[in-house]
């Protein structure tokens, strides 16, 4: 009895340490952390379904799936992160390298982000939109966060863009994944419809952070850069549609 009454006094221990730690950390004007996403890409076949049945159209399209999850590093402090996808290592033991770096500087309001797009590199330079979020009263948990929803829409393109994410006041930082920001918390889901980000893990630092911007590529605006690849998508999905009626013959 006496050594459970002591293992239970010690747990309690690590909960209010832990606590009292985080809490240490998130009224800290230095507030740095790290935070790991998985993310996935919704992508669409372009094989007729009437010359292909539903399970062959759906192992391409979870292949497909495959291939784009990735995961992403979203790492900040107050005013500045970096926002890049994760190293994996290839087969034969050497380390994928990604152009895809995004840099926020919220005392500016100013991006860059550093992309590739077929080969060639972009630095996309522009600024921090202020975005008109509806907060609902809707809550769930991500891990031990309390999280609230709030949507989003706007066009790119001249599509309509509908944006769902969860943010968590517990984490006092108008911060998220990728172009999404401006909530009173930080984001730690969010589903544009083409892409979506889930948080995988959470680490509050007590260290200072400083960031560098992302160097080369040619500048461009966000439209602009929105305007190639509306183009090169079309372009692509143009030459995969050719490419089908090639290999494609009638069922008999």
């Amino acid at each position: 009895m006496k050594n459970i009454i002591i293992v239970y006094i010690l747990i309690s221990y690590l909960i209010i340490y832990s606590q009292t730690k985080a809490d240490t950390y998130l009224n800290s004007q230095n507030l740095v952390g790290k935070v790991t996403y998985k993310s996935h890409k919704k992508m669409k076949t372009l094989l007729d379904s009437t010359k292909y049945d539903k399970e062959t159209i759906e192992n391409v399209q979870g292949y497909f799936t495959k291939q784009f999850q990735k995961e992403y590093v979203l790492e900040f402090n107050k005013t500045k992160s970096l926002f890049f996808e994760k190293e994996k290592l290839n087969l034969n033991g050497s380390a994928n390298h990604s152009n895809d770096k995004l840099f926020k500087d919220f005392s500016s309001r100013r991006y860059v982000h550093k992309k590739e797009l077929l080969g060639k590199v972009f630095s996309i330079q522009d600024t921090i939109q202020v975005k008109e979020w509806q907060i609902h009263q809707e809550t769930k948990n991500i891990g031990i966060y309390s999280c609230s929803k709030a949507t989003l829409q706007y066009k790119k393109n001249d599509s309509l863009i509908l944006v769902t994410a969860w943010f968590t006041t517990q984490i006092p930082l108008a911060n998220g994944p990728y172009l999404y920001d401006g909530l009173p918390g930080l984001i730690l889901q969010v589903d544009d419809g083409s892409n979506s980000y889930l948080c995988t893990n959470v680490e509050l630092l007590n260290e200072s952070k400083e960031f560098k911007i992302p160097k080369g590529g040619k500048v461009v605006s966000q439209y602009e850069f929105d305007e190639i690849s509306a183009e090169k998508s079309k372009e692509g999905k143009a030459r995969a549609a050719e490419y089908l009626r090639g290999i494609e013959s009638p069922r008999d």
